[in-house]
C-alpha cells in the first residue's frame, strides 16, 4: 500500500526552524573562524596592584621643617606574592596602622630613611619629587623582595 500523501515531506515549521539554526550557526562560525578580529582592547594605563601603606609617614626635613607623605606601592603584577601575608598573618594579627604586607617594616624603614633630612623643595618641586620616588624605588628594590613598577606619593604636606 502506498504511503499517504506528504508522508515524506518534513513540515514548513521544522524546515523554518532548521534555516534559521544553521543561519544563526553559520553566523557566528563566520564570527569565530573568518571574520577579522576587532580592536584590542587598550592597554590599561595603570597595569599594576597598587599597595597603600597604611600609616602615613611624619619625617623631619632639613631647616626644622617636617613632611606627612602618604606612600603607595606600584607592585608589579608579574609578582603579586608581594603582597601575600606571611603565614598565620592576617589584619587580626598586625599591629593597627600597619598593612599585611609580609616586608612593610622594611619598607617603612627605607621610605623613612630616604625622607628624612631633605630640603623640602625636593618634595615641592614635581622633578625633584619623580627623582626622589625613583630613588626610594631603587633602594627598595636593592633592600627588599618587593618587585615595583613605581612608587606613588598620594597626599604630601610640607610645614
Amino acid at each position: 500500500m502506498p504511503a499517504p500523501a506528504g508522508a515524506d515531506t518534513i513540515p514548513m515549521k521544522k524546515l523554518l526552524i532548521i534555516g534559521a539554526l544553521l543561519v544563526i550557526g553559520g553566523g557566528g562560525a563566520y564570527k569565530l573562524l573568518l571574520a577579522k578580529p576587532g580592536k584590542p582592547a587598550p592597554k590599561p594605563k595603570v597595569d599594576g596592584l597598587v599597595y597603600m601603606l597604611p600609616k602615613a609617614f611624619v619625617v623631619d626635613l632639613k631647616g626644622g621643617r617636617y613632611a606627612k607623605v602618604g606612600v603607595g606601592l606600584d607592585v608589579s603584577r608579574k609578582h603579586p606574592e608581594s603582597l601575600t601575608p606571611n603565614t598565620g598573618e592576617s589584619s587580626i594579627t598586625t599591629p593597627e596602622g600597619y598593612g599585611v604586607m609580609p616586608e612593610e617594616a622594611f619598607v617603612r624603614e627605607v621610605v623613612t630613611s630616604d625622607l628624612t633630612g631633605l630640603p623640602a623643595d625636593d618634595l615641592l618641586v614635581a622633578d625633584r619629587r619623580e627623582a626622589l620616588k625613583a630613588r626610594i624605588m631603587n633602594d627598595l628594590m636593592k633592600q627588599t623582595d618587593v618587585k615595583l613598577d613605581g612608587v606613588l606619593f598620594s597626599d604630601v604636606t610640607v610645614q
